[in-house]
């Protein structure tokens, strides 16, 4: 069985985070290993407070990893800040023989700040060019490259611009626009859509964990990059059909 490692913020909700994460390593039968930055304190939608772990206990938590552990793939979600952003950057340089799949959450579906605005900048400089991937969702993508996206067409315009700015390959997650959800895979050499059908349900927590760990998980039992996305958009689109609802007008997602 093949290793994620999970590097992530911890909401005691479950439906988003960690916990979501290693749900979805579970489900498709990769063993997961959790190393929590933050705590975001929040339930389905409503978002309290955000509680930062030091980052000396962030480094020990990985340490404690990987002294029994070999990593096939790693993916890097909520660091918060650019001191904890630092910590995981120095432990990533360690771990060469994995892919890091980095996914960049600023905003929780409740509406708490994930990442703190001037952090933005910093985990770009230093996580891009660290990852294997990343995958901002629209309204991060516009963050990061200081533009606005409307379409499909300006979704590749950025991907262009966020591997000017460092990343290898770029996977922009299309749900915030209307009409078919429609994601941006750049590899590098080649820009494709990737193209599903969208769900009737809306206000799903947690979507965005989940895509990127599923295309983690994929990657780490061998697929390659494109179909790895591509199984991942199917089993995510499942997902939200078999969504339930869980109060706040918020929808969940089960995983049995």
């Amino acid at each position: 069985m093949k290793n994620l490692l999970i590097i992530a913020g911890f909401d005691p909700s479950g439906v988003s985070g960690i916990i979501a994460d290693v749900k979805t390593a579970g489900l498709l039968k990769v063993n997961s290993m959790a190393v929590v930055t933050a705590v975001a304190v929040q339930g389905v939608g409503k978002f309290g407070r955000v509680i930062p772990l030091e980052p000396e206990i962030i480094k020990d938590e990985i340490d404690a990893i990987l002294r029994d552990f070999s990593i096939d793939c790693v993916k890097v979600g909520m660091l918060y800040s650019k001191e904890i952003i630092e910590a995981v950057y120095g432990k990533l340089k360690s771990l060469d023989s994995a892919k890091v799949i980095l996914d960049t959450p600023m905003i929780s579906s409740s509406g708490g700040r994930l990442l703190l605005e001037q952090a933005a900048g910093f985990l770009a400089e230093k996580l891009f060019p660290a990852a294997e991937l990343i995958t901002p969702n629209i309204p991060e993508a516009e963050v990061f490259t200081n533009t606005r996206i409307k379409n499909t067409n300006d979704m590749k315009k950025a991907a262009l611009i966020l591997k000017d700015m460092g990343a290898k390959k770029v996977l922009i997650k299309g749900g915030h626009l209307a009409g078919n959800a429609t994601d941006i895979l750049y590899d590098g050499s080649e820009i494709r859509e990737i193209t599903g059908i969208r769900s009737a349900k809306d206000k799903v927590r947690g979507t965005g964990c989940v895509y990127s760990a599923s295309v983690a998980c994929y990657l780490a039992r061998g697929n390659g990059l494109e179909k790895a996305v591509i199984d991942a958009k199917k089993l995510i689109r499942k997902l939200i059909e078999t969504s339930r609802p869980a109060g706040d007008g918020f929808n969940i997602i089960q995983f049995q």
